[in-house]
């Protein structure tokens, strides 16, 4: 399955209106996105897929801009060798 909706439209409501009826599948949400736009979003709240909620309320929020090609490869993992520390991503809890 296809998720490669264009969301760059001006009109916000054009935007939301294309996600809506041409969301699938939600690979879109493991894309890149500014920190301050996500935390406007008020984070994944706790419903039936949360992440379409999150999608939605970013194209109300601005144009979504594509970038071709795959950044990374998910059946590739990395085994570290020590902990790494986590840090919060200020999302509200």
């Amino acid at each position: 399955m296809d998720d490669q909706i264009d969301l760059g439209q001006p009109s916000a409501l054009a935007r939301y209106k294309r996600l809506i009826w041409r969301l699938v599948i939600c690979n879109m949400i493991y894309g890149v996105a500014r920190r301050d736009a996500l935390v406007a979003t008020g984070g994944f709240p706790d419903v039936f897929s949360p992440d379409h909620v999150v999608l939605a309320r970013l194209v109300l929020q601005g144009r979504v801009l594509r970038v071709g090609g795959h950044c990374i490869c998910a059946a590739r993992t990395v085994r570290l060798r020590r902990p790494t520390r986590i840090v919060s991503a200020g999302w509200p809890t």
